[in-house]
């Protein structure tokens, strides 16, 4: 409100200016097959598209899909559990998405 003039006073801190994260869309990464996912990335970690996320494998060890992110952003969440159906969640990516439709989010 400050910032807008709508009251007096001074502008403290912004999310600009403590280097807090702005995106305005995010993408999730499924996996395709059931399996025990092994997740390389953290909550908070940057990714870049393309970048290697998480692997399943069967119960004997062997790797039987590898997954990649398909946008660059940071980690938004992560799917826990060691197990995964069809479906499940493995990662959730946060990105600035350049749609003019998308400026205040998608």
């Amino acid at each position: 409100m400050i910032d807008a003039k709508m009251i007096k006073g001074t502008l403290g801190a912004t999310a600009i200016s403590s280097g807090t994260y702005i995106a305005n869309d995010m993408v999730s990464v499924r996996a395709v097959v059931g399996g025990y996912a092994d997740v390389f990335v953290k909550i908070g970690d940057t990714v870049q598209e393309g970048q290697k996320i998480a692997v399943q494998r069967n119960p004997f060890g062997d790797v039987i899909k590898e997954y990649t992110t398909p946008k660059s952003g940071k980690v938004l969440s992560i799917g826990t559990g060691a197990t995964r159906e069809p479906g499940g969640l493995l990662v959730r990516i946060l990105f600035q998405n350049s749609d003019p439709k998308c400026k205040f989010g998608c």
